[in-house]
Formats: C-alpha cells, structure tokens, sequence
C-alpha cells in the first residue's frame, strides 16, 4: 500500500473512532481530560486474552442504559470487546450470572441480558404497578357517602 492510501486508511479509522464517541467522551477528548489508544486485533485473536477490566466497566454501564432486551442482545452480538465467547464468560462472571461452560453464544448474551436488562424491566413494572386495585376506588365512594 502506498503513503497515501495508508494515510487514507489511518484517517478513516480515526473518523471512525471519533464518531463512534459519546458526546461525553468526545468533550473530554477535546479538553485533554480523555484519550484515545490503540489495541491490536492480534490481542482480540487469542481466545486466552481477557478483556481490560476498564472495558468490562464500560459494558456493563452501557448495558445498563438499555431500555429493551432486543437492544442489549443487539449490542453484546455486535461489540467487539466480547465476541468470543470466553470475552462473554467473563462479562457474565463480572455480573455474578452463571452461565453453563457449554452453553452457546446466543445463550449466554440472553443470560446476560435477562439477568441485567431484565431484570431492570421486571423491577420497573413491578413498581409502576398500582397494587391498590378497585378496592382503592371503593374506598372513595365509601368516603363521598360518609361526607
């Protein structure tokens, strides 16, 4: 590849990083306050290679921002950071899911996903749940009368 393509490739990368940045991260950036770094694909190779724990953190957050299984399961099948399964084993250890070693990828995204995502939803509803019931509004017409 000549200078110029590779300077071409190398710039096109680099947009690419940037534009994947949260507006948060990006500000940061341009402050001084952040940075950016490479990682070799060759690390990513290695199935024995474990994910940065500053990695596993920034998953695990932005997993939590999901609002829907689909979404989650969308973004675990397409982040690099765990694409092989061990990368997974390792997220789902972090999240204190267990996960059956001979379970297949799909598998363990769901675990995971239901176990955070999930359960999240589950609580939310459980909250927003009225509990009082048509009882509640007996009770009003019982006070109307007593007025």
């Amino acid at each position: 590849m000549d200078t110029k393509n590779t300077i071409a490739a190398l710039m096109s990368s680099f947009a690419q990083a940037l534009s994947n940045m949260s507006n948060e991260d990006f500000n940061s950036l341009l402050s001084g306050k952040g940075r950016l770094y490479f990682k070799s694909d060759k690390a990513y190779e290695n199935n024995n290679e474990n994910i940065l724990e500053n990695d596993l953190k920034q998953i695990v957050n932005q997993l939590l921002q999901f609002e829907s299984r689909e979404l989650a399961i969308q973004f675990l099948e397409n982040n690099d950071l765990v694409r092989l399964k061990e990368q997974l084993l390792n997220l789902a250890a972090v999240l204190n899911v267990y996960i059956n070693k001979n379970a297949s990828k799909p598998i363990i995204i769901k675990k995971i996903v239901d176990s955070t995502v999930g359960s999240m939803i589950a609580s939310k509803a459980i909250k927003e749940t009225n509990l009082e019931g048509p009882r509640h509004l007996y009770r009003k017409e019982a006070q109307k009368k007593d007025l």
